[in-house]
């Protein structure tokens, strides 16, 4: 691939990867849940204000949390005068919010609920001008992901909650159900099948570097320790020699392994995010060192990560991501439930899925575009109990 192509893809991707980059959060959360979820709507009942459970918002710990019970008896359920509209607002037309919107749809179809959606185009002032309108038009749910951070959109989170909106919000919330990744067990995850690798081909000896995206957000500081705890199960003979902090992004990611390799030319192992390992891999492509490249892994799940496996002809070995087919799927089974006066969970945590071969990745694929005939469980973990006859103790893990 030239180098004008490359920038031509730079250029397409780096609106895109802080989307990715914002879907997470610090939780570690372990549950199961079924691919299906009850849909009787049951019967329609008052707004008597002894139903409704008065308490604060929920802050944590994590811990405390159940696993989530989908067979908590039907209760209150939001009167007609909550709209049976769902809202969402997409980060961008990047391929993983596709999947987003293509589950959501495909979960309410049939349901009578109708779905309003946009795209942001990776614009703040947009996405907060967005979900105003949806609210102002009317709408008993609303999906929410942060562009250029949580803080404007708490306000709008705030006030659906108040018109007993069932909000879902990647992050932070305020929300009843928060989306959440557990980025320590990724990073874990990332390092530690890396250090099995160096003992299974490489005599349990490599030089590694690490791409960190810490700049990105804080909330990613946990998936870097995580890799170099992952790394050090391998022993002494693994040597994190260079960690670099990068804004993922091919051609960064391309022109800091150049130098990285000056210093440090026996650098055999590379793990980080898609673009920036991509860029890594160009680097040494590009300088003929390619077969002194042993190992290479990736996290997100973008298309050309996942081609770059696939084709089998580049030491890219693994990548690792959340399938957000199979989480707009879950989102509009839990609209269902709320409109229904069914519980719904305080915590969807997301699993990184490994993807190492054709067979794992057309899995994914298959997942992310059929969700409804997913093995939901594979994906996410749900965690707490809530409904609209609870609404008071939504989430808000806000700063």
């Amino acid at each position: 691939m030239t180098r004008e192509a490359r920038e031509i893809m730079r250029r397409r991707r780096v609106r895109t990867y802080s989307a990715t980059a914002l879907a997470v959060g610090l939780l570690v959360a372990t549950a199961s849940t079924s691919n299906a979820f009850g849909q009787s709507s049951g019967h329609q009942r008052g707004l008597a204000r002894s139903e409704v459970t008065s308490h604060k918002p929920f802050r944590g710990p994590t811990s405390s949390l159940k696993p989530f019970n989908p067979n908590a008896p039907a209760g209150l359920k939001p009167p007609t005068h909550v709209p049976r509209v769902a809202a969402w607002e997409a980060q961008s037309t990047a391929t993983l919010w596709l999947q987003y919107t293509n589950g959501i749809r495909q979960s309410l179809q049939g349901s009578g609920i109708q779905l309003l959606t946009g795209n942001a185009d990776a614009d703040p002032t947009t996405m907060v001008s967005a979900l105003r309108s949806f609210l102002q038009r009317g709408v008993g749910a609303l999906i929410t992901v942060p562009v250029g951070g949580n803080q404007p959109l708490t306000p709008i989170e705030q006030q659906a909650i108040g018109s007993g909106a069932y909000v879902t919000s990647e992050l932070a919330g305020p929300a009843q159900s928060v989306i959440t990744v557990d980025q320590y067990n990724v990073g874990f995850v990332q390092g530690k099948a890396a250090a099995q690798y160096i003992d299974s081909h490489l005599h349990g000896k490599a030089s590694v570097l690490y791409f960190n995206a810490n700049n990105v957000s804080p909330l990613l500081i946990p998936r870097e320790k995580g890799a170099l705890a992952g790394l050090r199960t391998g022993g002494s003979g693994i040597q994190v020699v260079d960690n670099i902090s990068i804004t993922p992004d091919v051609t960064q990611g391309e022109q800091d392994m150049s130098t990285a390799l000056q210093a440090h030319p026996d650098i055999n192992v590379v793990l980080g995010d898609d673009e920036s390992v991509l860029g890594a891999v160009h680097a040494y492509q590009s300088l003929g060192k390619i077969s002194s490249l042993a190992y290479a892994s990736g996290v997100d799940g973008s298309p050309d990560a996942l081609a770059a496996i696939q084709a089998g002809s580049t030491p890219y070995k693994v990548d690792y991501g959340f399938n957000y087919g199979v989480m707009g799927y879950v989102n509009g089974q839990m609209i269902r439930r709320w409109f229904a006066g069914k519980s719904v969970p305080m915590v969807m945590d997301f699993k990184p899925a490994a993807m190492n071969s054709a067979a794992t990745i057309n899995a994914y694929n298959r997942a992310a575009s059929k969700p409804k005939s997913a093995n939901v469980a594979a994906y996410v973990s749900l965690l707490g109990t809530i409904s609209y006859g609870s609404r008071s103790s939504y989430v808000d893990y806000s700063p």
